[in-house]
């Protein structure tokens, strides 16, 4: 499937792409730039199999660690920020980051040792030459855990910190790592903090919407009724003006599209309107942002203005995004298909996951509660996409939906000392652990929040109510440092079996 090369981009990328919110490079941008005066951790190497299931295979790579010491005393714990899909790592996540820094502030308090491994096939811990299909038969979460589980015990073995308690953290995909790894290696793993966490793989996702739907209508981050009313109408009446030739040219107009553009075939309707018209961050939803039309209250002043119908404030909305640029939806190269490596690799990486293990196909059904333009984000275009670029076919991905909740659990996984925090604003808390929590688990529920906000360095404008599940992740974690660790056998680089 081909691309629209505007900032409806990165709008489609964050349903192309699962767990990636169109944001995420920006959200690295932004805090990299208000952290330029910290001292990122150098990067250290450490030799990892290539493949942990094959007995007599004897193939490494280097898979890159980072550390800070800063804190650390004999007898402290070490925290552990599990990577997972996005751009690379950069040493800044035992500094200060958006998925660990809970972990990174509480650190002093209990004098913790903090490490943070890079995910294979992300960043530079790459096992392979290239992206072409027979070189990502590496690429799996258990093929990941087994990472963890290696690294945790040559590490500690190595540093003095063999006997040490690992806490585990991550937000989205690391959250799920972070989870398995304590649930999977309970010997290794002391507790771990999951934030967000959707261990439930789903193929057709239609809660996401739902949840963005509720979300434009949630009056504590500054949505309302009339808000969510009036975008689902506009994109109604849009999805109307569609079905004929004169609609489709009225829209190019309205909108402001570049000379030439088309809204003739389903695929650019879909790149148009199909994941919405303008711009919403949901997932990353920050109620202090200062931008404009950078968050779902910014949005929603301007939607429950009267004097104007919903398509014309959408389209006042979008010329702002634009900057007053013509609208451009045409195609470009899709970097799904783009075998080699380079920065934007981890699109083609986190796109196989999808295909291969978890799905998470956002769609926009008709009947709904979608408020985009109904029945263009369908599971068709999603399944096409694995078949171009992995030649995984439609019957597969269910399959490997299958399997990986078989193995995983899903969202009633069995363990000890998991902690699983979810916010209310977060589109991905429907996967996740939330209802009948197992035994010897804990949820956290934060009103308000957005995907792992609570795992971003904390601001003066944070809300009580994420400031409060940062000292509830601090108090459960405390509290399992108090406890014995379990018992069991250590797991060697060759044979990491306890994953299945």
């Amino acid at each position: 499937m081909m691309r629209p090369t505007s900032f409806l981009w990165f709008l489609y990328l964050a349903f192309t792409s699962g767990l990636v919110n169109h944001r995420l490079k920006f959200q690295y941008r932004h805090h990299r730039k208000r952290t330029s005066n910290l001292k990122a951790a150098p990067a250290q190497f450490f030799t990892q199999k290539v493949d942990h299931f094959c007995a007599t295979c004897t193939e490494t790579f280097q898979q890159r660690f980072f550390v800070n010491e800063t804190f650390h005393k004999p007898g402290g714990p070490v925290f552990l920020c599990v990577g997972g899909e996005g751009p690379a790592f950069t040493g800044m996540e035992v500094v200060s980051s958006i998925h660990c820094n809970v972990m990174v502030e509480f650190a002093p308090k209990v004098n913790a040792l903090l490490v943070a491994l890079e995910h294979r096939y992300y960043g530079d811990s790459v096992p392979v030459p290239d992206l072409t299909l027979p070189n990502m038969r590496y690429l799996s979460h258990t093929q990941a855990l087994a990472d963890l589980a290696d690294f945790v015990s040559q590490f500690g073995l190595e540093e003095g910190v063999a006997d040490a308690k690992w806490i585990s953290f991550g937000g989205s995909y690391p959250g799920m790592m972070a989870g398995w790894s304590r649930l999977k290696f309970p010997h290794l793993i002391h507790g771990s903090v999951a934030s967000s966490a959707p261990v439930q793989a789903q193929v057709d996702y239609i809660g996401y919407m739902d949840v963005v739907s509720d979300s434009l209508s949630a009056e504590i981050v500054g949505g309302s009724k009339l808000c969510r009313d009036r975008i689902a109408e506009g994109h109604q009446e849009i999805g109307t003006m569609l079905q004929t030739a004169e609609g489709q040219i009225q829209l190019l107009n309205k909108f402001h599209f570049c000379a030439g553009e088309s809204l003739a075939t389903k695929e650019l309707q879909n790149n148009f309107a199909g994941s919405g018209t303008i711009a919403i961050d949901i997932q990353g939803n920050d109620p202090s942002c200062a931008e404009p039309l950078s968050n779902i209250e910014k949005i929603c002043d301007i939607m429950a203005i009267n004097g104007s119908t919903p398509v014309d404030t959408l389209v006042r909305i979008s010329d702002k995004q634009n900057y007053g640029e013509c609208l451009s939806i045409k195609p470009g190269p899709d970097p799904v298909l783009n075998t080699t490596l380079g920065e934007d690799s981890w699109i083609r990486v986190w796109t196989y996951q999808t295909c291969a293990e978890f799905a998470f196909y956002q769609t926009c059904e008709v009947g709904s509660k979608c408020p985009w333009t109904q029945g263009l984000m369908d599971l068709e275009s999603f399944m096409s996409e694995c078949k171009t670029a992995f030649n995984i076919t439609a019957d597969q991905v269910y399959d490997n939906v299958a399997f990986s909740n078989a193995i995983s659990g899903g969202n009633q996984p069995s363990g000890s000392r998991v902690l699983w925090p979810n916010g209310s604003i977060d589109p991905w808390y429907n996967l996740s652990v939330i209802n009948n929590v197992p035994e010897n688990q804990q949820k956290l529920w934060v009103e308000g929040a957005s995907h792992h906000f609570w795992t971003h360095p904390s601001k003066p404008t944070d809300s009580q109510l994420v400031n409060d599940a940062r000292q509830s992740i601090r108090d459960t974690v405390s509290k399992w440092l108090q406890e014995e660790k379990d018992s069991g056998p250590s797991i060697n680089s060759a044979h990491p079996l306890s994953l299945m």
